[in-house]
């Protein structure tokens, strides 16, 4: 039975867990919101050498480096992407480069029986919430987790905790999994017109524990 929240979310019932990643498996690697790699690509290289020596071969879409300004100007262009990666049999899991923020815009142009019949990991943040909530709504476990660029580029630096807690999530797909807390954590990255910074975050603060956070303001 299929409900409708509104045009673009769909709630479905079925639940669609794509499979785990093994060494030697094919990733996409898209730029669906902001162009990032063509403006730091250094930045963007150094995360693509993470992945390739976690064992994945990468595969890049035509938007993974495509200027800023045409990534904006294009999201039809975009979607072209995130659908031919959904239908390639060789593709096993979608990795985001970055964020950014109006990927609400390739919405309409995405085919949705593709990204039904050919369950993958999509992995992002930031803006790329908008895909990961819109392909959960249709049915696909989808995991709000790193970019290329903002979390794989600073693998050594987040340290072993990170790197473990990554490496289970995509190479193990546990039935069921307790998210623990961080002994540190950052806000943000140092400036990546300096190419010194390449791989490095903000100063690390010790964690004192969760905050949990109950609001009463009615939001739209």
């Amino acid at each position: 039975m299929l409900y409708k929240i509104n045009k673009f979310f769909p709630i479905k019932k079925i639940i669609m867990k794509p499979k785990k990643l093994q060494k030697g498996d094919t990733i996409a690697i898209i730029s669906p919101s902001w162009g990032g790699p063509s403006v730091f690509p250094y930045v963007y290289e150094s995360g693509i050498k993470v992945l390739e020596n976690l064992g994945l071969k990468i595969k890049e879409y035509p938007s993974a480096r495509k200027d800023a300004d045409f990534i904006y100007n294009n999201p039809k262009f975009r979607a072209k992407d995130i659908n031919d990666a959904f239908a390639d049999s060789e593709i096993k899991a979608i990795f985001t480069s970055i964020g950014g923020d109006d990927s609400i815009r390739i919405l309409p142009y995405i085919n949705t029986e593709l990204v039904k019949n050919n369950p993958k990991i999509f992995l992002g943040y930031s803006d790329i919430t908008t895909m990961n909530s819109y392909f959960n709504q249709l049915g696909l476990v989808t995991l709000n987790g790193p970019s290329i660029m903002a979390g794989f580029s600073q693998w050594n630096f987040l340290g072993k905790d990170f790197q473990m807690h990554i490496k289970n999530i995509l190479f193990e797909n546990p039935k069921s999994y307790a998210y623990k807390k961080y002994d540190q954590f950052c806000h943000g990255y140092l400036d990546w017109s300096n190419k010194s910074n390449v791989g490095k975050t903000k100063l690390m603060i010790k964690n004192k524990g969760w905050n949990w956070l109950q609001g009463s303001t009615k939001i739209q």
